[in-house]
């Protein structure tokens, strides 16, 4: 079951949230051998085309494999408008097994 973390961000600005991934038991998610993806979209049911995927290639981080720790960098860019969105933070495991980690509202406070 993934955690339900909301972000709360400023409009316009490039910023980096911080992120941590637990097992259902609350225990840090070793991310190794994991690929990395989430998106940005604006709301829970909107389709994944719709909005921004971050990669480790692209605005995803790993801080710590072994903790479960990474960064997501948000862009100005994807914060212009101060209307809510949603995110996603997948684990696609090297059998093609996703799952969902992290999600949660964004909400993008107007500056």
């Amino acid at each position: 079951m993934a955690s339900l973390i909301p972000l709360t961000v400023q409009q316009g600005n490039d910023v980096t949230v911080n992120l941590a991934v637990t097992t259902p038991d609350g225990t840090a998610q070793n991310l190794s051998g994991y690929t990395l993806s989430m998106v940005v979209k604006g709301s829970a049911v909107a389709s994944d085309a719709s909005g921004v995927t971050l990669t480790t290639a692209s605005g995803l981080t790993v801080v710590s494999a072994a903790e479960g720790t990474l960064t997501a960098l948000l862009t100005h860019q994807v914060l212009a408008q101060p209307v809510p969105l949603w995110y996603r933070l997948d684990l696609v495991d090297g059998t093609g097994k996703r799952t969902t980690a992290i999600e949660g509202p964004i909400a993008v406070q107007a500056c």
